[in-house]
């Protein structure tokens, strides 16, 4: 969510400079670098069946003699979006609206030449998960609190748990020679000997809400430890933190509900007194649809692309060796593969193409994996995609990529475009390693490559999550598909978006609908959607409702 750290530079820092907080940036009146502290972090969470609304504040302290030109880069989870964002200081609360980008930046602009305090949160053009907070004229001496409220989807684990995490770790991200905004991002993280970092570690308290209509059955963080006060009914729970916060890692927690795979059905109220789409309820449907057998199939060729450029070193490339071996032992029989390493260049374990997997195959794949170090210096992460489809799929197989990386990259636009623009032909899986991975990038690509993503922290939970993916990387493509979605009393209904995202089986399925009020003075009545999806050779139909 919004809880930020460092912006440490590009170079291998020792682990106490690199995971300290957040870090505001701004060139003093003698062209100096100045650090401007971030104290403390607060957050407040309201989870609701597969939902969660966020409201951090964040305090900053400006101990210069004079006022700041301050600039911050807060991690936020992919898919998040923001709907509130203010500073209070001095005694004023400077409230944002939404603009359109020129429009936005020409009026911070003026206002901090006219001398006044401005407030600019934007998100990155290359990453969604990365917000830049800008704050004009920071007067002397003073605090600003800043407080940003968002609203994101959960995701469901294998395991059946309701995932909320909040981003804590921003590591720094390697800049391509070629990336068209370069100088840009050397302001924010190659700052080479005028290299600065946060000497204390800010304090940070989340407190939490579970509520909604499912009966939860407990509340658990692999990360911290909790203090949980569950209602009699099951249907609530409190949430606090038990102790403090190490920002060396993402903040999260987990949540199992008595029957989170019965379909579950949300509705939200429009504002009455807006007008446009705002006036509209939202339907959320959750669902875990079941595919049939015969959707699965051996003939697969699946790409292994691995990240082994610096980033990866210490924890990571070994959690990446393990991944790739419960991928490696996990394949069907009848498969094609091959693996890319990648860094500053890439090299192929088959140079001549995808070999059959064979106990030969395998005994050579394994003895490169045991091998395997982040010693590929940088993180061109183009190059071995380019190559991949430049290559047409072998006839009769459907091409499968699975990407392991920690996405330490800036040129996240880039991949996903690239990744999207070949979605057609080719199906993208990723596995995000560590904290701080780039959702962006991690969820990003997967998500245009039409597949599915998982980020690996706890080693624990390492096979589940390979074995999930494997199961939806030999299921073909689910193909027309169409969904319908009626309420009571009738009234129109809007899917949104159209069209379907991607189906897999025994995972979690989002659909959303808009329905405009219906003049009935119910605002509470009832609802009905179902989807119907038609397997891609038109032998199997499959229903599902709520």
């Amino acid at each position: 969510m919004c809880t930020l750290n460092t912006m440490a530079s590009a170079c291998n820092l020792p682990p106490h400079l690199s995971r300290f907080g957040l870090l505001g940036m701004s060139e003093d009146q003698n062209g100096m670098w100045c650090v401007v502290s971030l104290e403390s972090v607060s957050a407040e969470v309201t989870i609701r069946g597969f939902v969660a609304q966020v409201t951090a504040s964040m305090v900053y302290h400006n101990t210069a003699s004079h006022p700041l030109q301050v600039r911050a880069v807060l991690p936020v989870e992919e898919g998040a979006a923001v709907y509130h964002c203010e500073a209070r200081l001095d005694g004023r609360t400077i409230v944002t609206h939404c603009m359109e980008k020129k429009k936005a930046e020409k009026v911070y602009k003026e206002a901090v030449e006219k001398g006044k305090t401005a407030l600019m949160t934007r998100e990155d053009p290359d990453s969604s998960d990365i917000l830049t907070l800008n704050l004009g004229n920071f007067p002397a001496g003073s605090r600003a609190e800043v407080t940003l409220r968002l609203v994101m989807e959960l995701r469901v684990e294998t395991d059946g748990a309701i995932s909320f995490v909040l981003p804590a770790v921003l590591n720094p991200r390697y800049t391509p020679a070629d990336h068209p905004r370069r100088e840009d991002w050397k302001w924010n993280w190659n700052l080479g000997e005028r290299e600065v970092h946060v000497s204390q570690p800010y304090s940070m308290e989340v407190k939490g809400q579970v509520c909604g209509s499912h009966q939860i059955a407990q509340v658990i963080s692999h990360t911290d430890p909790l203090n949980v006060t569950l209602a009699d009914d099951a249907m609530s729970a409190q949430v606090s933190q038990e102790g403090g916060f190490s920002c060396d890692h993402d903040w999260s927690m987990l949540v199992y509900y008595k029957n989170a795979y019965q379909p579950h059905l949300l509705r939200e109220t429009g504002e009455r007194s807006a007008t446009g789409i705002m006036r509209d309820d939202l339907l959320m449907l959750n669902l875990f649809p079941e595919v049939p057998t015969n959707s699965y199939s051996s003939r697969n060729e699946i790409i292994f692309v691995i990240d082994r450029s610096g980033s990866m070193n210490g924890d990571k490339i070994q959690s990446a060796r393990a991944t790739l071996l419960l991928f490696l032992k996990s394949l069907p029989p009848g498969c094609l593969f091959n693996i890319v390493s990648f860094g500053s260049t890439f090299s192929l374990l088959f140079p001549k193409g995808s070999c059959a997997y064979s106990e030969t195959t395998l005994r050579e794949a394994c003895q490169l994996q045991a091998a395997m170090d982040a010693d590929m210096g940088g993180t061109e992460i183009l190059a071995p995609f380019k190559d991949i489809y430049n290559k047409p799929p072998i006839p009769g197989y459907s091409r499968q990529i699975l990407l392991i990386t920690d996405g330490e990259v800036t040129n996240v636009d880039q991949v996903v475009q690239l990744v999207g623009r070949h979605a057609h032909e080719t199906r993208l899986f990723s596995v995000g390693i560590g904290h701080g991975a780039s959702t962006a990038l991690v969820r990003g690509a997967a998500r245009a490559g039409r597949g599915r993503s998982e980020m690996v922290v706890q080693q624990g939970l390492l096979q589940q999550k390979v074995m999930g993916l494997v199961s939806s990387m030999v299921q073909e493509n689910i193909q027309g598909v169409t969904v319908a979605c009626e309420v009571e009393p009738a009234c129109r209904v809007t899917l949104v978006p159209k069209v379907p995202p991607v189906i897999f089986g025994g995972q979690h399925l989002i659909l959303y609908a808009r329905v405009p009020p219906c003049h009935t003075g119910q605002e509470d009545h009832s609802a009905r959607s179902a989807w119907h999806q038609s397997h891609h050779d038109g032998g199997e139909t499959l229903h599902c409702g709520a």
